[in-house]
């Protein structure tokens, strides 16, 4: 099971579509598929009423049974077993220690009715009785259901639904499975129906109630404190296992200087300790943190906020080296006019003491409140750390030994591992064992995620995604990260991110500060038209606009198609390539008008306002620089197709947000992106390039202007598809699988 993925095996009664599922679900996989009933008839002659007819059913089950024991040697293999299989019972247990079954059933009704309509069933499903038809399918289900569910790991009825639909749910559920078991190693338990999104129902034993409390640590939290989407996860994740699965769940993030805590409600928290000042401010209940650095012993102090929102508990850590800081991880204009070398966008020159000290912060926090949490889920390199010094440093090693540790990694790219060159300093302020910090390296430097590997499960925020960092070579933009954690036998579980749909309701526009309301669902979308009429007119007046400075401008008029983009202007966003397709895009399609919102890299905001002052570009594309999160909503909202050319995307958020407010997405198929099915829920390409993405937003203008009904299927089906799949509600469940998963590890030693 650790060497290679599991077979999945397909059981239930006749006419349940074992066949129609095993080969998509293989497909979809990169599986071998195998259908029992084709083998056997190949191998015994004829077909199954004519092996039946010659020899028996005694023969055809002895043959079998010796195909189940072969499905050992199987691997990467979708197995669709004949409905009877199930009875083999030795052979059924055998069958489980190595693969994933998934039980495929329908009512009775649903299976007279395929069977009736199945022009196979006379050749391939002869009677095994002997009593009519309806007679034997009750006698049959009311024998072997009990079998079905006891020997399956997944349930999932198929009545009503296309074998499409039914793989659409499987293959997420499959893939993180595989990697959860490959984790957790022999013998690893299966998620139960809470682990699992709706539909993934698990006929084992109800485990999931095992967790009660999750503690996550992070540096962003939306609300109070973010520069990307892993805000978003954090704080919709949290509020699921809250309201979902009835968990304890506390969050840890920093005070930086920007966050008014006591306004926000925060107070401060009773520790029992003394008091002191941090940064000018006195608090009653303060403690200090080993904070050490090479040849210099020293502590700093820290307290804390709380308070509830929505049923979390959010701490925040109060400490000099978190208060005086203006951005999340960067410095800000004001920083860079107070001190030169603090240069605007750049990376905070003591970013690796503040992780380690809301790593550190955070763990002395449970031990204080005498909090002994199921697991701690740690927030991409930033925390961590974490697992490795609550299982390596005396006394938290004791405290938290029945804790177990989850890290996500949001993004593997160079740059964002928060690794560092001075292995002497690493060693001092972490308190880890000289061992560790030497095993830890990747081209050189500390890596907190390799320092992770041994005693958390890692995943990552997408299937796609873990599959290329482990499996191709477009790793090589993390400095090989993945292919370094394969090589110690650690698979990154790939679980995509989710969205919570009512946090961008238009049919709610008050809080999105949309103008209209609309219903993209109900394919109601006058209101849409509305928000794309005002939106022009805005821009057409030059505003007015807060925090926001406006290039280039658009006519009023709504009918022709506007291409939006959002998002932060550097390489890896593929801006460049944006900026390049636009230009090619412009001369031969006039009708064509541009939008992009945002910031960032010095360069590429020059070519945009150079873009939208050309003769091209002028009226045709506008550039709205810096960000405003309710100008956002508008623009999402306003636009008929969105623009995501990301040159890797470990998930995506803003084609989740786009589709939910009717703004098709046209992305690279990388990463999470691949979520967007080409030509069903948006628009994908290939190949990295200006001209593959400048084909891509011709196909889909020519969609816009030849078949509008098209355009609203596509926009009814992507949020179909969200409600169905990508909710925090289902995405949380798999996450309650790992949690388990990490429990199981034990504490290693090296």
């Amino acid at each position: 099971m650790k060497e290679n993925p599991p077979v999945i095996v397909l059981t239930g009664f006749r006419a349940t579509g074992k066949t129609s599922v095993g080969r998509l679900l293989a497909a979809r996989l990169g599986y071998t598929f195998v259908d029992a009933d084709a083998v056997l008839c190949e191998r015994l002659g004829g077909s199954v009423a004519e092996i039946v007819a010659r020899s028996g059913w005694a023969s055809f089950r002895q043959a079998e049974r010796e195909l189940l024991r072969e499905s050992r040697a199987m691997a990467r293999t979708v197995l669709a077993t004949g409905g009877g299989a199930i009875e083999h019972a030795a052979e059924w247990r055998g069958l489980r220690d190595h693969a994933l079954v998934v039980w495929l059933e329908a009512d009775e009704a649903t299976i007279r009715r395929r069977m009736a309509g199945d022009a196979q069933t006379a050749a391939q499903r002869p009677s095994l009785t002997g009593d009519a038809p309806a007679d034997e399918i009750a006698a049959l289900l009311a024998r072997r259901t009990p079998l079905y569910a006891a020997g399956a790991d997944i349930r999932l009825n198929t009545a009503g639904r296309t074998p499409e639909q039914l793989v659409e749910e499987l293959a997420e559920t499959v893939m993180v499975k595989q990697a959860a078991r490959r984790m957790g190693g022999p013998g690893a338990q299966e998620p139960s129906a809470e682990a699992l999104p709706r539909g993934r129902e698990s006929m084992g034993e109800d485990t999931s109630s095992a967790i009660r409390s999750v503690w996550l640590v992070t540096r962003e939290y939306e609300g109070l404190a973010g520069a990307g989407g892993v805000k978003d996860v954090c704080r919709q994740l949290a509020e699921s296992l809250v309201a979902h699965a009835g968990c304890a769940v506390r969050v840890v993030l920093p005070r930086y200087g920007f966050v008014d805590a006591a306004h926000l409600g925060f107070t401060a928290v009773d520790l029992g300790d003394g008091g002191g000042r941090i940064g000018g401010r006195r608090f009653d209940h303060v403690f200090e943190i080993d904070m050490h650095y090479a040849g210099e012993e020293r502590r700093e102090r820290v307290a804390f906020w709380q308070v509830t929102i929505n049923g979390v508990q959010i701490f925040l850590v109060e400490a000099d080296r978190f208060a005086t800081k203006r951005g999340v991880y960067t410095y800000t204009e004001e920083d860079e006019l107070e001190v030169a070398w603090q240069r605007a966008g750049g990376g905070h020159f003591d970013y690796f003491a503040m992780n380690v000290l809301l790593q550190k912060a955070a763990l002395d926090l449970m031990i204080l409140l005498e909090e002994r949490p199921d697991v701690v889920h740690c927030h991409d390199g930033h925390a961590a750390i974490l697992p490795a010094m609550m299982r390596e440093n005396a006394g938290w090693r004791t405290y938290f030994r029945r804790t177990g540790a989850v890290v996500t990694v949001h993004n593997a790219g160079q740059g964002y591992h928060q690794e560092v060159d001075d292995l002497e300093f690493a060693r001092a302020v972490t308190g880890l064992p000289e061992r560790l910090i030497l095993s830890s390296r990747l081209g050189g430097s500390f890596d907190p995620f390799l320092a992770a590997s041994p005693y958390a499960v890692l995943n990552t925020v997408s299937e796609n995604y873990g599959r290329e960092l482990q499996e191709t070579p477009d790793d090589a933009r993390t400095g090989w990260l993945g292919h370094a954690l394969l090589d110690r036998g650690v698979h990154l579980a790939g679980i995509t991110n989710g969205i919570d749909p009512a946090s961008f309701d238009p049919s709610r526009p008050e809080p999105l500060g949309l103008a209209a309301a609309f219903d993209v669902g109900r394919g109601e979308l006058a209101g849409k038209r509305v928000c794309k009429e005002a939106l022009l007119r805005r821009i057409g007046a030059g505003g007015p606009w807060e925090r926001v400075k406006q290039f280039g401008a658009l006519p009023a008029e709504a009918d022709p198609p506007l291409f939006t983009f959002i998002g932060r202007l550097t390489a890896q966003k593929g801006v460049d390539i944006l900026i390049r397709a636009i230009g090619d895009l412009l001369p031969l399609e006039p009708s064509a008008r541009f939008l992009v919102f945002g910031s960032g890299a010095p360069e590429l905001e020059q070519q945009l306002e150079s873009l939208t002052a050309s003769d091209l570009g002028l009226d045709r594309v506008c550039f709205l620089r810096g960000f405003d999160p309710l100008l956002a909503n508008s623009i999402y909202a306003a636009g008929d197709f969105f623009l995501i050319p990301s040159r890797y995307e470990p998930c995506g958020l803003t084609d989740y947000i786009a589709q939910l407010l009717g703004n098709l997405p046209i992305v690279h198929r990388v990463g999470g992106l691949v979520k967007v099915i080409d030509g069903e829920t948006g628009f994908a390409y290939d190949e990295n390039t200006p001209e593959a993405l400048a084909l891509a937003m011709g196909r889909a203008l020519t969609t816009y202007a030849d078949d509008p009904g098209a355009i609203g299927a596509m926009q009814v089906a992507a949020v179909e598809r969200i409600a169905r799949l990508h909710t925090w509600e289902k995405v949380m469940h798999d996450y309650l699988l790992l949690y388990r998963q990490a429990r199981r590890l034990h504490p290693i030693g090296r």
